[in-house]
């Protein structure tokens, strides 16, 4: 692993860590890497992750900042669901993003049932089923 690593935050590591318990291998970028947070092998397949926390969640709206340039690779929103240690990944890299300049904002709808809305979205967004759905 790279010095990168010791920079990188809970959601960063947390999706590396489910990568690498499903038999999946990880790296981390350089330092003079901007973007992605990590790189995956997951079956052979290769590809960066960028994941990203929550900025806010009211119970009606979930929120996720992701800065740019970001490449293209995958975007993983990670949500702790309901009270307990379970987690939620959201794959968002289709999902429409609001433009700020050197950032872009992803908001989705909570929806009864632990559901969630993309805005730009016809379906109901599902969180993955296991980090091998990434590959698919």
């Amino acid at each position: 692993m790279k010095a990168n690593a010791v920079q990188a935050h809970g959601a960063v590591l947390l999706v590396a860590g489910l990568i690498e318990v499903k038999g999946g291998r990880v790296t981390f970028p350089s330092e003079e890497e901007a973007t992605p947070q990590l790189w995956a092998n997951i079956n052979g397949a290769q590809f960066g992750v960028v994941a990203v926390a929550p900025q806010s969640r009211d119970g009606q709206t979930i929120s996720f900042i992701i800065l740019e340039p970001m490449g293209p690779h995958r975007v993983l929103g990670v949500i702790a669901a309901g009270s307990s240690l379970s987690i939620d990944l959201l794959d968002l890299t289709d999902v429409k993003r609001q433009n700020h300049g050197g950032f872009r904002i992803v908001t989705l709808e909570a929806r009864k049932g632990n559901k969630i809305k993309a805005p730009d979205l016809h379906n109901l967004l599902a969180p993955l089923a296991s980090v091998a759905d990434l590959t698919a």
